[in-house]
């Protein structure tokens, strides 16, 4: 079997190994790991972790890196709509039949579970996975983004070269713990005593104890040992969010390159940087009352501190949306989340994302309440209604929430998967 059947038969087979859930623990990885020959000591790691800014600080850092003229891997997740973005190689997504012939190889040796030992879960299979593609890349240094807390986390049985923590707030408590020490303690367990670290903003102070109380000596921390300072990126859609997390890139860049790293090389490379579905401007094909297409503006802010963030920046930039679309996982604050999208005095549509985990229509509009809200039904039900809505004003139909919501979205709008880069080499 091949080409696109072959392609679905693949990433069919991957995707049943969700049956096995998440679990916390690292010696299936480094088992597997071991067996495969440590692909992962073929080149340098960087771990990062953290609750908000992982992946876009992730995408920052191996685009600056880039710019100085390494080859770099990057492995983020979730995906939006295909597998391959979360094995990225300069910016740019590995070919189908490269990731498949790799995955499919890591499938029959460790997804059986009349066989295989150890038997591994989706997220230890993509990890082993990236180790491969990036050792068969002959990447220089690879990006890889936490998945889940930190200590635990299959990425944490690579062991890195340096190690990179961005905010810490609410999440996942299920698993982390349900307070703010509890989980700064699961992300800093990337830590090592010997490998320099860098350190985020942090909005909260029991985050901030407990990162120095466990941080390794070599450790540069936001505020203290570099500063926020004026715009280092030109793009006026990036939040101060957004600008912070370019920060923690280019320390992490400076800490990683040493005397090699040079200032205006990094901003070139934040200049090239793309991260999809973060403040992510698209547009669209219908014409607004103005004469222009209606454009939508998507963002993965998926819990309270994202959300507060992302309206924020709208704020601050003048920013007011036509529509709003929202959809989450039900597990997820969402009347933290939702409930003051009244006050933002335009309609406001819900998608029942297609996953076994999302909240249902009922949820959302309890969560948010107000007499604004127009129900739930597809994506494509919520983003004709919401490009109904916002064609009249000429404002933007403003989407967050789920990365599948963003993914679903993005399909509607005809993105292709090759299209979602972390790099643009013509900027």
């Amino acid at each position: 079997m091949s080409g696109t059947a072959g392609w679905r038969d693949f990433t069919a087979r991957l995707f049943a190994q969700n049956q096995f859930a998440i679990k916390l623990g690292l010696e299936s990885i480094a088992q597997a790991l071991a067996r495969e020959g440590s692909p992962q000591r073929a080149h340098k790691a960087i771990l990062i972790a953290g609750t908000n800014g992982k992946g876009s600080t992730a995408a920052f850092l191996a685009a600056i890196l880039q710019a100085h003229g390494l080859r770099v891997g990057l492995y983020t997740s979730p995906h939006l709509i295909d597998l391959r973005e979360r094995f990225r190689v300069d910016g740019r997504l590995l070919p189908q039949e490269i990731v498949e012939r790799v995955g499919r190889d890591v499938l029959d040796r460790f997804a059986d579970p009349l066989t295989s030992s150890p038997l591994l879960t989706f997220f230890e299979l993509t990890t082993l996975m990236a180790a491969r593609l990036f050792a068969e890349q002959e990447v220089d240094v690879a990006v890889y983004e936490v998945g889940l807390g930190g200590r635990l986390d299959a990425v944490n049985a690579i062991e890195p070269c340096l190690s990179v923590i961005t905010s810490i707030d609410f999440d996942h408590q299920r698993y982390l713990g349900d307070t703010i020490g509890a989980i700064a303690t699961e992300k800093c367990g990337i830590f090592r005593a010997d490998v320099p670290a860098v350190v985020g903003h942090q909005e909260h102070d029991e985050a901030l104890r407990t990162i120095l109380a466990l941080a390794p000596p070599n450790t540069r921390l936001f505020g203290r040992d570099f500063p926020e300072t004026e715009s280092i990126i030109e793009q006026g859609s990036r939040s101060k969010v957004m600008e912070r997390n370019a920060l923690i890139a280019t320390e992490a860049a400076r800490c990683h390159l040493g005397e090699a790293f040079d200032q205006g090389i990094a901003q070139v490379g934040l200049a090239r940087a793309r991260w999809p579905g973060r403040m992510d401007e698209r547009p669209g094909s219908r014409i607004s009352a103005r004469g222009r297409p209606v454009t939508y503006l998507l963002d993965a802010a998926h819990n309270p501190a994202g959300v507060s963030a992302l309206f924020e920046h709208l704020d601050m930039a003048g920013i007011a949306a036509g529509a709003i679309v929202v959809g989450a996982m039900a597990d997820k604050a969402l009347e933290a989340m939702f409930s003051r999208l009244g006050e933002r005095g335009v309609a406001i549509f819900g998608v029942t994302i297609e996953n076994a985990r999302a909240a249902t229509a009922e949820q959302l509009g309890a969560a948010i309440g107000s007499q604004l809200w127009r129900g739930a039904g597809s994506c494509a039900w919520a983003l004709e209604a919401a490009t109904h809505e916002s064609a009249a004003s000429g404002r933007p139909v403003l989407v967050f929430g789920s990365i599948y919501l963003l993914g679903e979205c993005l399909t509607w709008l005809g993105v292709e998967p090759d299209d979602l880069v972390s790099y643009d080499a013509g900027q």
